[in-house]
């Protein structure tokens, strides 16, 4: 455990001095939320997104949603591809350091992040658009943050390694991501797309996430906020690709092969 917290302390202290990893993680999220609440946003609209117009709580809980895809799967992929091709992995596995807590640090750190942001983003929607934080759903904000965020990184990992070289992990995690935000609703609301572009957003772990996430920002909600189908299915996805990392994931640099 101590070397687990050391290792996740130093993967902070990475994250947090690395310009691009605090922009997209944490500055480019508010930005979105900010913008989008002052284009598209309606104070009074549908939370969910509906033929009303998406609300402003509607924003704040699908840029939650990119934020914590970001830090868990756009970041973890990119940087694992970095430092495998690197040759930092190859040598990382001939320490004492296991390559459990070695990940796991990194996951930590991405929880972290995806933290942080939740209160600067519950912080600044409470300012700027006077919505109070979901107090009474908060275990279910709480749960969905956690899981969302470790089966992102599970995802992370496993698409690094399909990855072949660092200069092409930036195009292929960006040309995943971003399409699945526009068809997930993240942007915008997308109850009026054609059927099928939203059976094909629901095979994806992101719309999933999306939905449990208005599920605890939308006020008509009662209870702690859960939506435990839509938590299971993204679980679903991190187990499986945890399954796959353990079968393909590499230490060595592929482009050395």
């Amino acid at each position: 455990m101590t070397v687990l917290l050391h290792q996740a302390r130093y993967d902070l202290r990475t994250l947090a001095r690395n310009p691009a990893s605090l922009f997209f993680g944490l500055a480019l999220p508010l930005v979105f939320l900010l913008l989008l609440t002052s284009f598209f946003g309606e104070a009074g609209g549908d939370p969910r997104g509906g033929a009303d117009g998406a609300s402003e709580e509607y924003y704040v809980a699908t840029i939650i949603t990119l934020g914590v895809v970001s830090n868990a799967f756009v970041n973890f992929a990119i940087g694992l591809t970095v430092i495998r091709e690197w040759g930092i992995l190859q040598r990382v596995r001939g320490t004492p350091l296991s390559m459990t807590a070695f990940i796991a640090g990194r996951a930590i750190a991405a929880l972290t992040f995806s933290t942080a942001l939740v209160v600067l983003m519950l912080g600044l929607s409470w300012v700027v658009f006077g919505i109070e934080p979901p107090l009474d759903q908060l275990p279910g904000l709480v749960v969905t943050v956690v899981v969302g965020t470790i089966a992102f990184c599970c995802l992370g990992i496993a698409i690094s390694a399909l990855i072949p070289t660092e200069d092409a992990a930036a195009p292929i995690v960006n040309g995943i991501s971003l399409p699945l935000f526009f068809i997930s609703g993240t942007f915008f609301p997308i109850s009026s797309a054609p059927d099928w572009l939203q059976t094909v957003a629901n095979v994806f772990p992101v719309r999933h996430l999306t939905d449990a996430m208005l599920t605890v920002f939308d006020p008509a909600t009662t209870g702690a906020g859960f939506e435990w189908l839509n938590v299971a299915i993204v679980a679903a996805w991190g187990v499986g690709a945890l399954l796959f990392a353990l079968r393909f994931f590499r230490w060595t640099p592929r482009r050395r092969a």
